[in-house]
């Protein structure tokens, strides 16, 4: 077993891989390219399901690697920054797909 480096520490990406593949399917653009989502989904709205679907499962895993992320710069003493904007994205996404029912009230 190897020690762990303490004089040095770096800075470990796995939080940016987990987030990543959240971010990439949670930012889904199905539902701007009808004419593609028509080839893919038979009725006009099922787009849109699966939207809500794919927003469900990525945004959990997009805050968990950003939080990762943003725990591992912190113990280097990096900036967070990037972190911070790709989090507050994430969190108007998921504000924007849970609200989406209520719009026509």
């Amino acid at each position: 077993m190897s020690e762990p480096q303490v004089d040095n520490p770096q800075y470990s990406r796995r939080g940016w891989k987990i987030a990543g593949l959240g971010l990439l399917i949670t930012f889904n653009y199905a539902f701007l390219f009808p004419p593609v989502g028509d080839l893919f989904f038979d009725d006009g709205f099922s787009y849109l399901y699966w939207s809500i679907f794919t927003v469900s499962i990525g945004t959990p895993i997009a805050f968990v690697g950003l939080l990762l992320s943003i725990r591992d710069k912190w113990k280097i003493g990096k900036n967070i920054v990037i972190e911070i904007i790709f989090l507050i994205a994430l969190f108007g996404n998921a504000f924007f797909w849970a609200t989406l029912g209520t719009i026509g009230v």
